[in-house]
């Protein structure tokens, strides 16, 4: 019997466990005198005249394994600073310095344990661990520093050592912690080949750091130098004596027209453009007496530019294609005359000529309104106006 819709594989992703004690340092915690216990020791127990100082242990309840060790640590301090020896005394400070669930599984190991001994004393504390900790947490905690364990960016390289070192001996406050479980020399080095950055352990195998008879310290004293190469030439791979420059992208050559568009510079047209102004200048001044408005030069002048001159060419024969010798034009704006014919004159037609020329050249040219240059213009299509009024007489 074939199923219509089989059901899909099962699919298992490996999913990273986090260990029972990160990389990453926790955050100092505040305690309250209310949270916490001051207790008074001597650098020397035994002695009257020993000098004193105080610490302080905060309760504990619940935490990370990481707290639990620290705990047990600091009430280890005590029991040397007060000279405290006996089982009796231990359990009667423990009682007081664990609090809720924590004091709820030591007191339940005591009595399973059958009394108030040193070896009781010791199942207890490890019955509280295994408690607090995870499971298999010693070989989660080996396998995180063997193979997850990375330098965190913005840790310096003593620092990472100093912790990776304290890591290492938290291992034998483990519960499940026995001789012979941690790591040897070679062991630490791979853990610090697999925690560097690349360009760093590259540097390393070129120096040969490597090898079977380089320390762990040389490993170490090795990346402080070049972590303190990195503060000088700021070259975070260290790959090049000198940092890559990022090539600047070329500017795109403006064409001539992009070039005369809102410039105040001399402006050329590509028909005049002499090639030698590309390499002698633009600004070079000439000083020939004549100047085109229109191209900003002086090698012709605004009466004599062709450009001008076919412009009004072409404006004249517009005229010329009308009904001759009179132009007609519809009326528009008396209601009167709409829709009838006007008669012109020639003098008429030669006044609107030059109306319509003048208007053309001054919306080209309504950036350059200058006094000299409108006088120029000026000049330039009265003497243009007039030669076209004497062309149309003599035809």
């Amino acid at each position: 019997m074939k199923l219509s819709n089989p059901l899909p594989a099962l699919q298992f992703k490996h999913q990273a466990l986090a260990p029972p004690i990160p990389m990453e340092r926790p955050t100092p915690k505040t305690y309250s005198k209310t949270d916490s216990l001051t207790f008074k020791l001597k650098s020397t127990p035994g002695q009257n005249e020993s000098s004193t100082y105080e610490i302080t242990v905060p309760y504990f309840s619940s935490g990370t394994s990481e707290d639990l060790i620290e705990f047990f640590w600091k009430v280890d301090e005590v029991y040397t600073g007060q000279n405290i020896t006996t089982a009796r005394d231990k359990f009667s400070l423990i009682h007081r310095l664990l609090s809720g669930n924590a004091l709820s599984n030591w007191k339940q190991s005591e009595t399973e344990a059958g009394g108030q001994t040193m070896a009781n004393y010791n199942i207890c504390k490890k019955k509280l661990k295994k408690h607090v900790f995870p499971p298999l947490a010693l070989k989660k905690q080996k396998k995180y520093m063997r193979s997850g364990i990375r330098k965190p960016k913005g840790m310096r390289i003593r620092e990472f050592d100093a912790r990776r070192i304290e890591l290492i001996s938290y291992l034998k406050e483990f519960p499940d912690w026995e001789e012979g479980k941690g790591f040897d020399e070679e062991e630490e080095k791979e853990m610090i080949e697999k925690a560097i950055p690349n360009s760093w352990l590259k540097q390393c195998i070129v120096m040969k750091l490597l090898d079977p008879e380089k320390t762990r310290e040389d490993l170490i004293q090795q990346c402080k130098a070049f972590e303190f190469a990195e503060s000088i030439t700021n070259d975070v791979g260290l790959n090049n004596n000198v940092t890559e420059k990022i090539p600047k992208k070329r500017k795109r050559a403006k064409s001539h027209t992009e070039q005369n568009a809102g410039t105040k510079g001399p402006q050329l047209d590509a028909k005049t453009f002499r090639k030698g102004d590309r390499f002698k200048g633009q600004d070079k001044n000439h000083n020939t007496g004549k100047w085109c408005v229109l191209h900003e030069q002086d090698s012709h002048d605004t009466a004599e530019c062709k450009v001008l001159l076919a412009q009004a060419e072409k404006m004249k024969a517009t005229w010329k294609s009308q009904s001759p010798p009179a132009k007609k034009f519809k009326g528009k704006s008396d209601p009167n005359t709409r829709g009838k014919s006007k008669t012109y004159t020639q003098e008429e037609v030669n006044a609107i000529a030059g109306k319509v020329a003048e208007a053309a050249v001054t919306k080209a040219f309504k950036k350059h309104k200058e006094t000299e240059q409108v006088n120029v213009v000026t000049s330039a299509f009265d003497e243009m106006c007039g030669k076209l009024a004497d062309s149309s007489d003599e035809e």
